[in-house]
């Protein structure tokens, strides 16, 4: 894969098949310029487009099915899995039975091809649970899920586009936003006053939504309140059947929502405990609660169990990332991976040849990714070679098993690029984003890379079925600046290796 690199994308020289000639086609090409990168956008062409669909289309012929566990695979499950399903095939009567409320809007069905794979879960969830008979009841009074479809995700982002269109100098629309509010009571946090400035509204956002990646507040209280709040009022209370499932004890309400509950506070509000989020949402104080020896630090001897719990304190290096009010996601509700193009492959299943061992590159939208940057200094420059004749050329200073890559946010890897460095490595780091929960962490998965998460506030995909100190190893935010050392004592020898080989 490294030897077509330079090949077909300029005048980059073919790299052969060693990392070294690899990083040196990356660093020839960032000086002169990346052709797949729109000079005016700096957005990838049509042509690398399609490019990264051929590369994705080529990995899927070599995918590896998983077809049976082995003992080692099983490990990876908790106690309370195997319980439910031992319990299940004992008794194979405890299959959930949902009733889906009513159908969604058309526009809904159009929106399903303009959201991409990653924004698509709205749309599969509900129909999984529309075409799986086993789960799917007719009768409400069976049921112990109403299921209530909408496709908040898709109208949101046509909300943000649409917003970010207009004028800045337009306050025409928070006006009307707030003549909502005071015509439905108002929601139970203050909103935009009528004459907030486009300036006004963007520092409000980082402050309302900082936490969250800074989504757009405007948008996101129009839609909570204008779209899904309509869902309630106008298409749903009136129905006997959601009627039914409120004052029947047994019954819950599913939701499917990207985001979690402290995006759509007041659709959230609505439903409180009776309802069950199935989110991406992955944010909570579950980390804070596990005990010191759930995390790698420089203090602590492998395989020491610490006494002290970290409690539920937030020590976090990003004050933001200590917030959790309201929560987005309660006790009963279920977060799931993000939606991704990679599959597990036989490339992803060989470790052994693995020459980086450490490896990062995303954009800086996170306090948390800024001090992982600054906490290596230049090594980046002192790792990366130069082509031949380069003003920049700098010899590297790890060529072996050791090297750390922490790439810089100027410095553009395309899709390929960014898989071929991920089967190169052993460890790759995987700290917060515009939430804990990002889809970085299964992508790294399915390249055979080990994840190092950087979080004080990820609730996991499945956490409670899933051991994920078996496939993956956490580190606090508050240890970030340790991290460089912690790479060369800990896990650069022989020793390193094999604890890492054992995830």
């Amino acid at each position: 894969a490294a030897g077509a690199v330079g090949s077909e994308h300029g005048p980059c020289p073919p790299s052969g098949n060693s990392t070294q000639a690899f990083l040196k086609c990356l660093a020839w090409r960032q000086e002169h310029g990346d052709p797949d990168l729109d000079e005016s956008t700096l957005q990838p062409t049509e042509a690398a487009d399609e490019d990264v669909l051929k590369y994705y289309a080529e990995l899927s012929k070599n995918r590896m099915r998983v077809t049976s566990f082995g003992h080692e695979k099983l490990s990876i499950f908790t106690d309370k899995l195997r319980d439910e399903l031992v319990q299940w095939s004992a008794e194979r009567n405890d299959l959930p039975r949902i009733f889906t409320l009513g159908d969604w809007d058309a526009a809904c069905d159009m929106l399903r091809d303009t959201l991409g794979y990653r924004y698509s879960m709205e749309h599969w969830i509900k129909g999984m649970f529309e075409t799986n008979y086993a789960l799917r009841v007719e009768d409400v009074k069976a049921a112990d899920f109403v299921f209530l479809p909408h496709c908040a995700t898709g109208v949101f982002m046509h909300m943000v586009v649409k917003d970010l269109k207009k004028d800045d100098k337009d306050e025409v629309r928070p006006r009307r936003a707030a003549s909502f509010w005071n015509r439905h009571g108002g929601p139970w946090w203050k909103p935009y006053p009528s004459n907030s400035s486009a300036e006004w509204r963007r520092r409000n956002g980082e402050s309302y939504l900082g936490y969250e990646g800074n989504l757009p507040a405007n948008s996101v209280i129009r839609l909570d309140g204008e779209y899904l709040l309509n869902k309630v009022n106008v298409q749903w209370k009136g129905k006997e059947e959601y009627k039914h499932c409120l004052q029947r004890a047994s019954c819950k309400f599913l939701i499917a929502s990207i985001y979690g509950r402290h995006v759509w506070r007041q659709f959230a509000h609505v439903f409180g405990e009776k309802a069950v989020f199935i989110t991406h949402a992955g944010m909570s104080s579950w980390l804070r609660e596990r005990s010191d020896s759930y995390f790698i630090s420089q203090g602590a001897q492998r395989g020491e169990v610490a006494q002290q719990r970290a409690g539920n304190q937030c020590r976090a290096s990003c004050k933001l990332h200590c917030m959790m009010d309201p929560p987005p996601v309660l006790k009963q509700d279920i977060v799931l991976p993000w939606v991704i193009a990679f599959e597990w492959t036989h490339r992803a299943a060989k470790t052994r040849d693995r020459d980086i061992l450490a490896f990062y590159s995303g954009t800086e939208n996170s306090c948390s990714r800024r001090v992982l940057r600054e906490s290596f200094g230049d090594r980046f420059k002192q790792e990366m070679p130069a082509a031949e004749g380069s003003a920049l050329a700098r010899p590297a200073v790890l060529k072996d098993k050791s090297r750390v890559l922490i790439f810089p946010p100027e410095f553009r890897l395309r899709q390929e690029d960014w898989s071929e460095l991920a089967y190169r490595s052993r460890l790759c780091i995987c700290p917060d984003g515009d939430s804990p929960n990002t889809g970085r962490l299964i992508e790294v998965i399915m390249h055979g890379c080990v994840p190092l998460i950087i979080s004080n506030r990820l609730q996991p995909p499945f956490h409670e079925y899933i051991d994920w100190t078996a496939v993956a190893f956490f580190m606090k935010e508050e240890s970030i600046a340790d991290l460089p050392r912690m790479l060369e004592e800990r896990f650069s020898g022989r020793s390193g290796y094999l604890e890492i080989a054992e995830k």
